[in-house]
């Protein structure tokens, strides 16, 4: 993805009343539940030139979120540097990409090039082959 803004909430994928991963307005990227449990970086400028993000969730349903299970993955390298509460997603009603369909909200200000959702969690290999998959199309 490619941002406009920065420090604004940018909403990226957003499956209601179960995930949710954006850019708040602080420049940290956030993956969360729609209760409030969570793993984000630290703030990070995405303005300018495309990038690589992956959010991954390593567990179930009431497991305690940790930087064991959950990861913030950008550029290749894994971001996440905070995590609290326990995954606690609930039926997914609806699924947005750059837009929150539980909440509202303002439209991503910004361009997506590829959009992957997976139904399993990503190995670490994975997410690094990916990366250097679309690296040399992440120009500016």
């Amino acid at each position: 993805m490619k941002a406009e803004r920065y420090g604004v909430k940018e909403i990226w994928v957003a499956g209601a009343r179960q995930y949710i991963l954006w850019q708040q307005d602080n420049g940290e990227i956030r993956f969360a539940d729609y209760w409030g449990n969570w793993v984000d970086t630290d703030p990070i400028d995405l303005r300018g030139a495309f990038h690589h993000a992956v959010a991954i969730f390593r567990g179930v349903s009431g497991d305690a979120i940790t930087l064991d299970n959950a990861e913030i993955w950008v550029d290749g390298e894994n971001r996440a540097t905070h995590a609290s509460g326990s995954w606690s997603p609930t039926d997914l009603t609806a699924f947005a990409i750059g837009y929150d369909v539980a909440f509202g909200g303002s439209y991503f200000q910004g361009q997506m090039a590829l959009v992957r959702i997976y139904n399993r969690a990503l190995s670490e290999t994975e997410v690094s082959e990916h990366y250097e998959a679309v690296r040399g199309l992440l120009g500016p």
